[in-house]
């Protein structure tokens, strides 16, 4: 399983923090909280890495140019090995998120 995307840009989406409450509150919702911080660092597939990598990276040149909307905006992707399939999960705004809440960035923090 490869993890794709998100792309974030600020306050036009999700921002990192609305991502990983997200991911937070579905480990608790399915009582697999105590996998929290204590993955081990292991190996990658290198290719794919280099699928994945492209994807985003593909994703960051829609942004930079313009030729069209960034396609991970507000979510991320599960790519599949054994079948090549990506299934797609919307991440919303979080609405109690004190970081992309606010309409303005503060240049103090």
């Amino acid at each position: 399983m490869g993890l794709i995307g998100p792309t974030i840009i600020p306050f036009q989406g999700a921002c990192w923090n609305c991502f990983e409450r997200k991911y937070k509150n579905d480990l608790k919702d399915h009582h697999f909280d105590i996998l929290l911080n204590t993955r081990k660092s292991s190996g990658a597939v290198v290719f794919l890495s280099s699928i994945i990598a492209n994807i985003q990276a593909w994703d960051g040149v829609r942004v930079i140019t313009g030729i069209g909307s960034p396609l991970m905006l507000n979510r991320k992707g599960f790519l599949d090995l054994d079948t090549l399939k990506i299934d797609w999960e919307i991440v919303s705004k979080d609405p109690n998120c004190e970081v992309c809440q606010t309409n303005s960035y503060d240049k103090n923090n």
